[in-house]
């Protein structure tokens, strides 16, 4: 007997879906189970059928693994599909062949049935909605781990379609190959985490006069910004956009090969320790200052370079970049729980460091030393190192409202062509 496990809200929803509805989701003809995700209807659905097939193969075990596809179209008792589902009354489930099967019914904070937040903790994470810049090999698995953490809503922004030498180190395997990041995140998502709403904006909204930009951010009201883009240039354009609408920005950033990584966190206002006569907390053009390097030893340094000869990696390439994720993740997620009205044990890690002595940038150290002639490198292996990033008053950024506006939204003529682009740096680039 096939046993069905499908989300309350979905099932309720099949009460008044019109014939023709599709319900989609997983299915093992091995092990007789089906997982139902997704419900759709009308044109929408047609556009949206995944796969019609079904494994039968009962020789091969592996052939008749878990499949993405159409579990059943309500009111078509259609052979190919694994499920049939009728509505007399009440909805009436069964396979292909008439039989019925086994439905369990789940709601959506099940999710969360083995942590147990207070429910105001709940409430509050679920309110919190992040930017995510860049849906690679860090945003997408930074964004899938705050869906998990019980974050309510993620705005995935990205300009690239999965490519199959992305796979090794990104959340996404080759089954989405061809795939727009931000579309197969979102689908991804809502088949793993139902509990989170993902709007994936695919294209370069960094091009021309940046209006799609402006209506992202005015029409979702994102808590949080996540810079996580390849180009220093457009971690640049997050912090420009997070000083202009005062929004809460993170950036990370892997390097090194990923061997080491950075984490770099700005907010409005000071630290809660801070008194007069101490220092500020600068912003990422601060920090980035090719004058002074307030944070490190070193004097110089480009990570926007992307020369093939600089491409390089360990085995474990993927694991070091989830290793930054996984801090990065935890970070961002302790940085949310301050403004909690319940106190967590979690946020109290920043404490220390963040809020009493005003550091926001942090190192984070490899397996073994790493030196690079002009490049940060931490001190010591495996090392979590918090700086100190020093406000400048003639910063470009943070010293000039006016400025990040104009270079957010600059006035293009529609009929001219824009030659901006993700990887074009003088534009913000502190002089």
């Amino acid at each position: 007997m096939i046993k069905v496990f499908i989300p309350n809200k979905i099932h309720e929803a099949i009460h008044d879906a019109p014939d023709g509805s599709v319900v989609s989701g997983t299915y093992s003809s091995e092990y007789q189970v089906a997982t139902v995700t997704e419900l759709r209807h009308g044109c929408d659905a047609a556009s949206r059928i995944i796969s019609h097939s079904v494994c039968h193969n009962h020789a091969n075990p592996i052939s008749s693994n878990i499949t993405r596809q159409t579990l059943a179209i309500i009111g078509n008792n259609n052979g190919n599909l694994p499920l049939h589902i009728k509505r007399e009354g009440n909805i009436v489930w069964s396979d292909c062949n008439g039989n019925p099967v086994e439905v369990e019914i789940y709601e959506s904070d099940d999710f969360f049935k083995r942590t147990p937040f207070d429910t105001e903790v709940m409430n509050f994470l679920h309110s919190e909605r992040v930017l995510i810049i860049g849906t690679g090999s860090v945003g997408a698995p930074m964004g899938l781990e705050l869906a998990k953490s019980g974050i309510g809503q993620l705005i995935m922004v990205d300009k690239d379609v999965l490519e199959i030498h992305n796979c090794m180190r990104h959340a996404l395997g080759a089954a989405y190959v061809g795939w727009p990041k931000p579309v197969a995140f979102k689908h991804y998502v809502e088949e793993h985490v139902q509990t989170c709403k993902c709007i994936p904006v695919y294209g370069d909204i960094f091009q021309g006069d940046r209006r799609r930009l402006r209506n992202i951010i005015e029409e979702t009201r994102p808590t949080r910004i996540l810079a996580s883009a390849d180009s220093l240039r457009i971690q640049y354009l997050c912090q420009r956009a997070a000083l202009f609408y005062q929004i809460p920005l993170m950036a990370v950033w892997c390097d090194n090969n990923a061997i080491e990584g950075e984490i770099f966190m700005w907010e409005p206002g000071q630290a809660r320790a801070w008194r007069p006569g101490r220092p500020k907390r600068g912003c990422y053009a601060c920090m980035r200052n090719p004058a002074e390097i307030t944070i490190t030893r070193s004097s110089s340094f480009d990570y926007s370079s992307d020369d093939p000869d600089s491409y390089g990696g360990e085995p474990a390439l993927g694991t070091f970049i989830n290793r930054i994720n996984n801090i990065a993740t935890i970070i961002m997620i302790a940085w949310m729980l301050r403004k909690c009205p319940v106190q967590t044990k979690l946020a109290g890690i920043l404490d220390e460091y963040y809020e009493g002595k005003g550091l926001q940038y942090i190192r984070l150290g490899g397996p073994y030393p790493y030196e690079a002639e002009g490049r940060i490198t931490s001190k010591t292996p495996w090392a979590v190192e918090w700086y100190r990033v020093l406000k400048r008053d003639d910063c470009p950024f943070c010293a000039d409202s006016k400025r990040n506006e104009e270079i957010l939204f600059p006035e293009v003529d529609d009929n001219t062509k824009s030659h901006d682009n993700w990887d074009n740096f003088e534009e913000v680039s502190p002089k």
